[in-house]
């Protein structure tokens, strides 16, 4: 069956004009709302890999790129995993957007991403695709898995595979 996408963020903003210089840096409110930042002093997320299972992501977005450090496209295996619908990229920022003096920077800023694209360009995809990019999260060793997804049927597969994840 199919699982959609929790949320959807605005549509984007155009980039600024190259004569334009980009915005400052902001501290996002999620970040700000919980003190996260104090939690820099203890971790930024180094060494850390995380595996966003979305849309994808923008493989080339300034505020990712330098983390980025790989994913899969587990609906088109042949294509890369860009995001076609900007919500993997969304929230890939949230999790670790680099601390380069514009856009936002994210709770881990010095994490590994690992883009999984296992929902379409509408937000959707299958639970089998879900399942199998878990199942590549674990023979990558990703320490944290990040999901922005849900159903409205229940599911003793896909119970059974976020336990084995999780016992992983």
């Amino acid at each position: 069956f199919i699982i959609k996408l929790v949320g959807k963020p605005d549509r984007p903003q155009k980039p600024p004009k190259e004569e334009e210089p980009p915005p400052d840096q902001i501290l996002p409110w999620g970040i700000d709302a919980i003190n996260g930042e104090f939690a820099w002093d203890y971790s930024t997320g180094y060494m850390v890999k995380i595996a966003v299972l979305d849309t994808g992501l923008d493989t080339n977005h300034p505020d990712l790129i330098s983390n980025i450090a790989g994913g899969i496209n587990i609906i088109a295996p042949r294509k890369i995993y860009e995001d076609d619908n900007g919500h993997g990229t969304h929230v890939a920022g949230i999790i670790a957007a680099i601390d380069n003096s514009e856009g936002v920077v994210g709770i881990a800023k010095e994490a590994s991403l690992y883009g999984v694209k296992v929902l379409d360009r509408k937000g959707q995809g299958w639970l089998s695709d879900i399942i199998a990019g878990l199942q590549w999260a674990v023979d990558n060793n990703i320490d944290v898995i990040n999901m922005s997804l849900s159903t409205s049927t229940y599911s003793q597969i896909f119970h059974d595979s976020i336990s084995a994840v999780y016992d992983s």
